[in-house]
């Protein structure tokens, strides 16, 4: 009964604002033509775009700059002062925790297009994943030639990228080209726009569904993804500039007009974008998002498969969905990389179910957990959900962990919880995982697993569907800072007792997050027994009650001294720990052997992620003379462990790359160590021996070398801050026996 109230709440509010909107069109600025340099400025057509060329050469090109004046200024920002976007989505809630959604309505004209034809706007911002791997021109080949008849349609916008390849693109620039009938046809149009400005976006599909209009229209962004936060399409000639959800909004809030029904899909062919986040603001516009919660390997997506797929008889949204899930699928199971796959299709007309849901169930949670115990036995569950992108100092942080996660972490403190899973899996139509993700729901979430700036939290606040989330989320960056109270300030989301969806403070309400220092000794990690060397030489450590509440992680670290160079080289981490979660006691299970590639060479490792088939590590390599890390997993009932792939950590500017390719026979593997020279303080890396790499080799667990070892615990609170104990010194000697003592 409740879900149909909800429902019907929703169709009531949908045609209050048809009604709304139905007398007043004329005052929306964006009803007016967006033009390319396809059309003249009378709307004249002056382009002949029914001439094919076999080539990806450029037709007599000019350089006209009329899709928008934004010229990569915009994006998410820091400051208080950063532009505002038209936004479409009207969703309100009050403290009393009634909650409203209003969503824009559809007014183009319907089309007379021939039944069961398809458009596909593709946006591929190429980056670096052009200029360097030309991986948008395969995905253009692939389109090419799998569009053999003239009812599927790929009109493709290339920009974002210093180079293109095999004629494809325009190497600093922007460039439209349509694909049917096996033919690459490259119009005459020729911009100097960035891919990641909402008025690029928004004038490209404006202007692609008046001159391509078909019965069924989807929309692909291609490029780099980053998340919520972070957004898609990083355009490499603006400084990297991207696309934030608020401009995603802003750009298919301006398509709206020209659409009279929702497109089939909205797909992101790019890193960590299945968020719930974005299919918030997306279900104003398709039926369907596509899009995955892990990083996609440098390949993407199958467009063969896709473009086969639209021209079987039955094909719509739902069924393209699900064969770019299953395509990709088989792809990473065919380059041995199907344990990070984490493809979903994602039900769009359930969105706001799940949002309402979610938020009463956060509005439960506030109000339950007003003691601090049980405010921090959330926020430690939370912390466990599946995450993605890495999320460690070595690799950097997405902050997106799974929404199904959360819901769980909350189960205890509202009665909600089963309903609201439902609502998430009714949401989730259809997803393709790998055994690292196994259990991962579809949809991510943000949540502040490394507390780095107020800009993630100010964008935040800007993009959430759950003011009471928002709430939550603000206790927990505070408490991080050591205000840890009981009860909530629900004024960060709350004025007057009303919250407005793409509202924001600005930078300075969230300025408080510059204090939060990592110490490196948390003050929240309390013992019974602090970390010692036992009678038996074991090294071990009891928890008291207060420090298991704040505890979310254990592992060990060991470094090795270089004597001849008075040098500290570190060998990595392990969860090579054992304990007793009752009683909180811990020990070292550590034997004085290693992960080693087969010639012995010990590999620096760092923890990556685990699943409930094992834990899987990266370590920093030079592969064939290039820095990356490689991806190594281990079952847990597993003695030895396999390189799965390769793995280079976020970029600068926040986007997640793709995972590296599978090793190949003769590759060159260089071992390297992070180093530190104990008289000079000078950081480096240590290099090892290059090793030449036979496929399907394992690395197995070998003696360390004789000499001298530091082995210490380091235990995470909940908030990402740490402690470190003291270090234990351990000599090993040319028997492989162990030697301890403390530092």
């Amino acid at each position: 009964m409740k879900r149909f109230i909800s429902i019907f709440l929703i169709s009531v509010l949908l045609l209050t604002g048809c009604l709304a909107l139905s007398g007043c069109s004329g005052m929306f600025p964006f009803f007016l033509r967006l033009l390319l340099g396809l059309a003249s400025q009378d709307g004249t057509e002056t382009a002949d775009t029914t001439e094919t060329v076999d080539t990806a050469e450029t037709l007599d090109t000019t350089d006209t700059d009329i899709i928008g004046s934004d010229t990569g200024t915009s994006g998410s920002g820091t400051s208080d002062t950063d532009p505002v976007y038209s936004q479409s989505l009207e969703m309100t809630a009050n403290e009393n925790g009634s909650m409203s959604i209003i969503r824009p309505v559809l007014l183009g004209k319907d089309s007379d297009a021939e039944e069961g034809t398809w458009t596909i706007f593709v946006y591929m911002c190429g980056a670096d994943l052009e200029s360097e791997y030309a991986a948008a021109s395969y995905d253009i080949m692939e389109m090419k030639k799998a569009a053999t008849s003239d009812r599927i349609r790929f009109v493709v916008m290339t920009g974002g990228s210093e180079k293109w390849h095999y004629g494809f693109g325009t190497p600093g620039k922007t460039s439209i080209a349509v694909i049917t009938d096996n033919k690459y046809t490259m119009l005459d149009y020729e911009g100097t726009e960035s891919m990641g400005s909402a008025d690029t976006l928004s004038g490209f599909l404006t202007w692609g569904v008046q001159e391509y209009p078909a019965d069924h229209m989807a929309v692909i962004l291609w490029d780099h993804g980053g998340g919520s936060i972070s957004g898609i399409c990083f355009d490499e000639i603006f400084f990297n500039d991207s696309l934030s959800l608020a401009e995603l909004d802003s750009a298919f809030f301006a398509l709206s007009p020209y659409l009279s029904k929702k497109l089939d899909f909205i797909g992101l062919d790019a890193c960590i974008m299945s968020t719930f986040e974005t299919a918030a603001i997306l279900s104003s516009y398709a039926d369907y998002m596509i899009g995955s919660q892990e990083v996609e390997y440098t390949g993407g997506w199958d467009y063969s498969a896709l473009a086969e797929h639209t021209l079987s008889t039955d094909a719509d949204g739902a069924s393209c969905a699900k064969t770019i899930c299953d395509s990709f699928y088989d792809d990473t199971a065919y380059d041995g990389k199907t344990s990070t796959a984490a493809m979903a299709a994602i039900d769009l007309s359930k969105t706001d179910a799940l949002i309402f849901s979610f938020n009463s169930m956060m509005n439960d949670v506030i109000v339950n957990t007003e003691d601090p115990e049980d405010f921090r036995s959330v926020v430690k569950k939370m912390r466990e959900s599946d995450n993605f992108g890495g999320n460690n100092d070595i690799s950097g942080y997405t902050n997106m962990i799974d929404l199904g996660g959360v819901i769980e972490a909350c189960d205890g403190y509202s009665e909600r919880c089963g309903a609201v899973l439902e609502n998430l899996f009714d949401c989730v139509y259809y997803s393709s995982t790998g055994e690292l993700h196994g259990n991962s729901s579809g949809l991510s979430v943000y949540f502040p697993l490394k507390i780095s700036s107020p800009t993630e939290l100010m964008i935040f606040e800007g993009i959430t569907p759950s003011p009471y989330y928002l709430v939550f989320l603000d206790r927990y960056c505070r408490s991080s800072h050591g205000e840890e109270t009981a009860g909530y300030d629900t004024s960060v989301a709350f004025t007057n007792r009303k919250w407005n969806w793409g509202e924001t403070g600005g930078y300075s309400k969230w300025s408080y997050i510059n204090d939060y220092i990592v110490t490196g000794s948390s003050p929240y990690i309390t013992f019974k027994k602090a970390p010692h060397l036992d009678e038996k030489g074991n090294f071990t450590f009891t928890l008291d009650e207060e420090g298991m509440s704040y505890t979310s992680g254990i592992y060990a670290s060991v470094l090795q001294y270089i004597e001849e160079e008075d040098d500290i080289v570190s060998i990595g981490e392990t969860y090579d720990v054992g304990g007793d979660d009752e009683t909180g006691e811990y020990w070292d299970y550590f034997d004085g052997t290693w992960l080693s590639l087969p010639d012995g060479q010990n590999l620096c490792l760092h923890i990556f992620g685990m699943s409930d088939e094992g834990i899987y590590y990266i370590s920093p390599v030079e592969l064939n003379n290039a820095f990356t890390y490689l991806i190594i997993h281990q079952g847990w009932d597993d003695d030895y462990a396999v390189i799965e792939g390769t793995w280079n950590g976020l970029t600068d500017f926040g986007a997640v790359n793709p995972e590296g390719n599978e090793l190949s026979d003769g590759d060159l593997i260089t071992p390297l160590y992070e180093a530190q020279n104990l008289n000079t303080d000078e950081e480096y890396n240590y290099v090892g021996e290059t090793y030449v790499y036979r496929k399907g080799e394992k690395i197995s667990y070998m003696p360390l070398a004789e000499g001298t070892y530091y082995y210490m615990f380091t235990i995470e609170d909940i908030y990402g801050d740490y402690f470190d104990s003291d270090f234990v010194v351990y000599e090993i000697d040319e028997d492989g026996t162990i030697w301890y003592d403390e530092y």
